[in-house]
């Protein structure tokens, strides 16, 4: 499933600086990394087109650093960039969104609650049940 989403919506998105330093180790850490860096690279070509990649490519063979390339590539500072594809993200996903996507889950989790309560309700109506029938042959003798 994915973690991008979760991160979005709880707030817990890795800065992208931070990844430029040092990449998860951890495996949910890491996967969510490499979200994130899909989802930053697809947003660049979405809103700056496959040229924005071509030219932040061109810049580290020139030996420019990753936040340089970057801004460099699209015209403006990489914390903007970066603000920009935040907003991005959270206008794109919504607790509806997220709701929907995660549509199987909940469902799942729903019978299963129903399922427990149908359980209890059946096992207290047997024993009810089996009180009663005890009283009863008390009652008879």
């Amino acid at each position: 499933k994915p973690l991008l989403n979760e991160a979005v919506l709880a707030g817990n998105i890795i800065p992208l600086k931070a990844l430029s330093e040092f990449f998860p180790a951890d495996r949910e850490p890491m996967r969510l990394a490499y979200e994130q860096s899909l989802s930053f690279v697809s947003y660049m070509v979405e809103e700056y087109g496959l040229e924005s990649i071509l030219r932040v490519l061109e810049a580290f063979k020139e030996g420019n650093a990753w936040e340089e390339a970057v801004s460099s590539a699209v015209g403006i500072s990489f914390l903007d960039l970066e603000d920009k594809w935040r907003n991005h993200l959270r206008k794109k996903l919504t607790w509806f969104t997220y709701l929907v996507n995660n549509l199987y889950q909940i469902l799942f989790f729903l019978a299963a609650v129903a399922s427990i309560i149908g359980f209890v309700r059946a096992y207290a109506r047997k024993r009810a049940y089996m009180r009663e029938q005890e009283e009863e042959e008390g009652i008879g003798q």
